[in-house]
């Protein structure tokens, strides 16, 4: 169960850098390498700002913003999944700006170079069942599976890591006022869905050799991954879009 910092969020603590923690040594493992991917990339977020009593829409949130949309017109221009992870690396190392789709991708990167095969970017949403409908709720996490086929979310963006039902109840209450939720948090279920582009595992290896320094301490590396890629593979088939509802 992850050891959450403060059980009331608020304006002034979702801008500050916050430390990972989690007592659960499955989670644990995850939760190290997220530090290592603060530690890599240690960005400013516009959107995060912004939600930072004073800062809403003012000249430093505009300022960064400007920073983030020239790095997207750089990630515009590539024209494979590689070359568009190449850049989202090589521009927000040098921009030291990110939101929360930029941190998910590089997460998803760093954790598949070291040797977390089954992970993926997905996207927070709110299914509510009596109209069928789905609600994007504008932010992204990456989800990765463990060997025994158990969703963790692992979200740099808000700071944490955990199950993805525990996950989705701290979107419901915690972070309900910073997500673009609808008025009544309790409403709907949260839901997990799959991006259609992912970080290719046949890349692994060219990354490894262009960015050295993304790769962790290897004590540290997998062993919730000893799974082959057969098994890999077969999860995925298994899993649809919707990674997981809560």
């Amino acid at each position: 169960m992850l050891v959450f910092w403060c059980m009331k969020i608020t304006n002034q603590n979702i801008q500050s850098n916050r430390n990972f923690t989690s007592r659960n040594p499955e989670i644990r493992q995850i939760d190290d390498l997220c530090r290592f991917v603060k530690q890599a990339f240690p960005v400013q977020s516009p959107s995060r700002l912004n939600r930072k009593p004073g800062y809403y829409n003012k000249q430093p949130v505009i300022n960064l913003d400007a920073k983030l949309l020239k790095s997207r017109d750089v990630f515009d221009t590539a024209t494979t999944p590689e070359d568009f992870y190449r850049y989202t690396i090589q521009e927000t190392k040098a921009s030291n700006v990110a939101n929360c789709g930029e941190l998910g991708r590089l997460s998803e990167v760093i954790f598949k170079l070291n040797g977390y095969k089954d992970c993926s970017c997905l996207s927070v949403n709110r299914y509510l069942p009596k109209v069928n409908k789905y609600h994007d709720l504008d932010h992204a996490v990456l989800g990765v599976r463990t060997s025994d086929n158990k969703l963790i979310i692992v979200d740099p963006w808000c700071g944490f890591v955990d199950y993805a039902e525990n996950a989705a109840t701290k979107y419901k209450h915690y972070y309900s006022e910073f997500l673009d939720f609808f008025s009544d948090p309790t409403r709907g279920k949260i839901v997990f869905k799959s991006d259609n582009d992912s970080f290719d595992l046949g890349l692994v290896e060219k990354f490894k050799c262009e960015f050295p320094e993304l790769i962790f301490n290897k004590k540290a590396k997998v062993d919730l991954e000893k799974n082959s890629d057969v098994q890999s593979k077969d999860t995925k088939k298994t899993s649809s879009k919707t990674k997981g509802m809560f």
